[in-house]
């Protein structure tokens, strides 16, 4: 049986809650030596994305929960990378 796990969330500017199509969200495992990438995703119309990661991709899924990070990138009014693990 094949275990899925679902990042979904929406990328905004704070003032204005407007959304930010067109940026690259990555969804990181953080371990502490190498941290894992578990997938990417490009934001859509009102910059909505969804990341599906597989229990695999984690290295030490069963050892302790994963601390996930996500990192933004690719916008012209940002800096060129942003990292957030905020959920809101």
């Amino acid at each position: 049986m094949k275990i899925t796990f679902d990042i979904t969330g929406t990328v905004t500017v704070a003032e204005t809650h407007a959304g930010l199509p067109g940026l690259v969200v990555k969804a990181h495992d953080k371990d502490g030596r190498y941290d894992d990438l578990l997938g990417s995703a490009i934001t859509g119309e009102g910059g909505r994305f969804a990341i599906v990661s597989e229990a695999k991709d984690f290295r030490d899924f069963f050892d302790r929960k994963p601390g996930i990070y996500l990192q933004i990138s690719g916008y012209s009014g940002m800096p060129p990378t942003h990292l957030c693990n905020e959920r809101t």
